[in-house]
């Protein structure tokens, strides 16, 4: 009816630097995606995978998640699976979009990018738009945080097993 001009995407994006290497980083958020997504995404409470555990292109799964004491399902897909450096999810059942993308500091180091999108927002909500975008931007940074922490505290585990093994 009216557009009234404004996008219909609206998206929050975080980055963080961390003391892990690429492919450790990628395993970790992309290869082993249905278990760990919970993890570091605490509305999260269930990840089923609806054609096999394996992370592909065109891999389904759905999920549950549970904010403010709502429960909502979704649906969505693997798009995109590029080793080490890229990793993304898309809604099928609702628009929505989840990039992950690493870059390579030093052998030991990892930028990590996340950015989630909803691809549309009703005209109803257009109005809260700017909220919208500063909960998906903490919403993101959380994210980037809470994988980062899981990531550093593996590390530190992994570091002091092989120490003590000495």
């Amino acid at each position: 009816m009216f557009d009234l001009g404004m996008p219909k995407s609206v998206s929050g994006h975080a980055a963080h630097d961390i003391s892990v290497s690429i492919e450790r980083v990628f395993d970790f958020v992309a290869e082993n995606f249905f278990e760990n997504y919970p993890r570091w995404c605490p509305q999260v409470v269930e990840v089923i995978p609806l054609d096999s555990d394996v992370v592909h292109i065109g891999a389904r799964a759905r999920q549950t998640t549970l904010e403010n004491g709502v429960q909502t399902t979704s649906t969505f897909e693997v798009s995109k699976l590029d080793p080490p450096s890229a990793f993304e999810i898309s809604g099928i059942s609702d628009h929505f979009r989840g990039v992950y993308k690493f870059s390579k500091k030093n052998s030991n180091e990892t930028t990590i990018f996340f950015q989630f999108e909803f691809q549309e927002i009703d005209f109803a909500m257009r109005p809260f738009r700017k909220l919208i975008e500063r909960a998906l931007k903490e919403g993101a940074q959380a994210t980037i945080q809470n994988i980062a922490s899981l990531l550093e505290q593996h590390e530190t585990e992994s570091g002091a097993k092989r120490s003590s093994l000495s």
